[in-house]
């Protein structure tokens, strides 16, 4: 794997941000606090699957819900 250059570094962590912005108003909107259930419950919403919903829930919760995998 290469390493990335700060162009692609730069706008993947714009991409995360934004992705942590839309499901901090989904919990805003739902009344809901941050946990792995609602962070799953968010990744399944926008219709994420695998790895990048597993890496997703981690990113946003810190943690994965009881009996993922």
């Amino acid at each position: 794997m290469s390493k990335k250059s700060p162009n692609q570094l730069y706008w993947e962590s714009i991409d995360r941000q934004r992705l942590v912005d839309e499901y901090n108003g989904f919990l805003q909107e739902n009344g809901y606090e941050n946990n792995p259930h609602n962070a799953n419950l968010f990744v399944n919403r926008k219709g994420m699957v695998g790895m990048k919903a597993r890496d997703t829930i981690v990113a946003l919760a810190g943690e994965l819900p009881p009996f993922y995998d």
